[in-house]
């Protein structure tokens, strides 16, 4: 008979915050990046045309 192998404990994901995630991420960002992405969002979405330009 064959013999059982140990359990191992399942790895659990760290949850973090996806705001915190989404910050760490555009800091690695150059500023022209950013500027490029905020303009198409713009384009796509009239209120943040109007938070950007007010």
């Amino acid at each position: 008979m064959a013999k059982r192998g140990s359990k191992k404990k399942a790895t659990t994901m760290r949850t973090t915050d996806p705001a915190e995630e989404l910050r760490r991420t555009l800091a690695k960002r150059k500023k022209d990046e950013l500027i490029a992405v905020l303009i198409e969002l713009a384009k796509d979405d009239r209120a943040i045309l109007r938070r950007l330009t007010a």
